[in-house]
């Protein structure tokens, strides 16, 4: 940031103190365009229906970052600066009150835009006191004893207008963009024959400009987490604009038998990483259920279930293990689920055959996913058990009616 200097004895100069004022506002305006860009902001500005509702609405105080001219017009005297920009705010101390007027026309309806400009407005204008050389005990009245009024301060203001769309067919009509410069902050729609707007006539601009949340509202790194065990939703919370999700599949069911060793269920894939989201975004989170276990019929196992958070990752769950007859042994299981969407993107584990020790058929594990390992052992009998999240069921095996078991669920998990 610049700062003038001055000397002990020097005579001071009107500059001084005019260069000080714009350097600090120069130092500002940098560090607003490293936190806020240079495509313009806005807070505040609520447009609600009036107290007693009328044809008006009130729009609340607020602010506006905007980038502008560092000096549209001379300032005393400093000169006119056109050449370079910065991001200057805008202030809107008191709320204001914009009127409306409904179209003419029956079955017609119209849009209004609020919208919102940053101005320099050169005010406090006062004859000020000028010294007077010839005759230093009287000072002049305005520079050279003219008597004329000088403004005494810039203010940078927010200025709110409304404006008027083109009355159309009730549903038909649209919108206007914002006039040059300025930006569209909410929609006021206007009925033919309506004697006063209520706040269900006013609905958010959808290009406008709003800061989603404030420097305190920030967390550093995730701070929270959610799990997720059944299906649900989840909503962006304020201040939010990154957050860490993680998904894994659900294993396969563990196949059945009526004699020999059946297959495990693969392991569900898993999936994640890190997302920019929108405040009050609400995302479907779907988790996925365990594969069924392959019955002593015999039949196989079911596949396990996909998880996932909307669109951003998923997770598909495990195949499920085939089912043995007749003393021979299933195959090995290379179902394993994939895990799509996140930097990281892994796969379940797949199982191996049945096997025979002696005369005894045994069926495999289950397969394992990210966290998981395989779960349990070869099995005699009925399947051994299954690793959550989005472990396989294991396997049945012998030479008697056994079911395989069922595949564990899977999981999604949100830090933010």
């Amino acid at each position: 940031m610049d700062r003038p200097i001055n000397y002990p004895g020097q005579v001071p100069l009107e500059t001084d103190l005019l260069k000080t004022n714009q350097s600090v506002m120069v130092g500002l305006a940098k560090l607003c365009q490293a936190i806020f860009g240079t495509g313009g902001i806005a807070t505040g500005f609520a447009t609600t229906q009036t107290v007693v509702p009328s044809l008006a609405v009130l729009v609340a105080a607020g602010e506006i970052y905007s980038q502008q001219n560092l000096e549209a017009t001379a300032v005393s005297s400093l000169p006119q600066d056109l050449t370079h920009s910065i991001v200057k705010q805008g202030i809107l101390l008191d709320a204001v009150t914009l009127a409306v007027t409904p179209p003419g026309t029956a079955g017609f309806s119209i849009n209004y835009l609020v919208q919102v400009a940053y101005q320099d407005s050169d005010t406090g204008s006062t004859v000020l006191p000028y010294y007077n050389a010839s005759n230093p005990s009287v000072a002049y009245s305005g520079p050279a004893n003219s008597g004329a009024a000088q403004p005494t301060m810039r203010q940078g203001l927010a200025v709110v207008t409304v404006k008027a769309g083109t009355a159309a067919t009730t549903g038909t009509q649209t919108t206007p963009a914002p006039d040059a410069g300025k930006l569209g902050l909410y929609v006021v729609t206007v009925a033919n024959g309506a004697s006063t707007i209520v706040n269900a006539n006013i609905s958010l601009y959808a290009s406008s400009p709003f800061l989603n949340f404030t420097l305190p509202q920030l967390r550093p790194g995730a701070s929270n987490i959610q799990s997720f065990t059944s299906s649900g939703s989840w909503t962006v919370p304020a201040g939010v604009i990154r957050a860490r999700m993680r998904v894994w599949g659900a294993g396969g069911g563990g196949g059945g038998t009526s004699n020999g060793g059946a297959a495990g269920g693969a392991g569900g894939g898993y999936a994640e990483g890190w997302f920019t989201v929108v405040p009050g975004t609400v995302y479907t989170v779907t988790v996925g259920t365990g594969g069924n276990a392959g019955t002593g019929a015999p039949t196989a196992g079911g596949a396990g279930g996909t998880t996932s958070v909307g669109a951003l990752l998923s997770a598909t769950g495990g195949a499920g293990g085939a089912a043995a007859s007749g003393g021979t042994n299933a195959g090995p299981n290379a179902g394993q689920g994939v895990g799509t969407g996140g930097q990281l993107n892994l796969s379940g584990n797949g199982t191996n055959p049945g096997i025979t020790v002696g005369a005894v058929p045994l069926g495999s594990a289950g397969g394992g996913t990210f966290c998981t390992s395989l779960v349990g052992g070869i099995s005699a009998g009925s399947g051994n058990g299954n690793g959550f999240p989005g472990g396989g069921g294991g396997g049945a095996g012998g030479t008697t009616n056994a079911q395989g078991v069922i595949g564990a669920a899977g999981l999604a998990i949100i830090e933010w």
